[in-house]
């Protein structure tokens, strides 16, 4: 899976799914706040979430998908 970062702004990186990811985007999908904007349901468990990003292709068959936001002052995943 190609991780280069896709937009890079001062504050920012915006970037493909890492496996590593997982557990983040199983903390982000357990906020209400966030999956009222998503429209999607919430990851039972981080390997949900690992299973998820292994299983995510748009990347490879469209070129694009969802990306990972990172903080970058602290490398956080903060969406």
């Amino acid at each position: 899976m190609n991780t280069k970062p896709i937009i890079e702004t001062n504050r920012l990186i915006l970037r493909e799914f890492r496996e590593k990811d997982a557990p983040e985007f199983h903390r982000l999908n357990g906020d209400n706040e966030v999956m009222k904007y998503t429209g999607d349901k919430a990851f039972e468990s981080i390997d949900g979430a690992l299973t998820l990003i292994q299983n995510y292709k748009n990347y490879e068959e469209d070129g694009y998908g969802q990306w990972t936001v990172v903080l970058k002052e602290t490398n956080e995943v903060i969406g």
